[in-house]
């Protein structure tokens, strides 16, 4: 809020010491007269909003991208927790196969 009065302050003061008119022409035609703050100002907001939907697209192109990535990571996942359940369940039907009386090991094996 502070900042808000500060520049509404500043606005003011720059108003006040640039007062003389202008007049704004597109192509050749006079198109309205106007005090230089009102033109310079207004330039300036114009150029911050054209700035704000510049930033709103990235904002927007980020976020289509992270949803994409979100899905693959979930699919992912998903892959993981189906191998797991396969491991486990072959894990379980080697022990069922694998005689029971013999003690030996395997180095090699995993």
């Amino acid at each position: 809020m502070i900042i808000t009065i500060l520049i509404g302050l500043a606005i003011g003061y720059f108003a006040t010491q640039n007062t003389g008119n202008i007049v704004l022409k597109l192509d050749g035609y006079t198109a309205v007269e106007m005090p230089e703050y009102v033109a310079i100002v207004g330039a300036t907001l114009i150029g911050l909003f054209l700035g704000w939907l510049l930033s709103l697209g990235d904002t927007l192109s980020g976020k289509v991208s992270m949803r994409g990535k979100e899905k693959e990571l979930r699919e992912q996942k998903d892959l993981v927790a189906e191998l797991t359940r396969k491991v486990h369940v072959l894990e379980l039907e080697n022990a069922r196969l694998a005689p029971e009386d013999t003690e030996e090991t395997d180095d090699k094996s995993i």
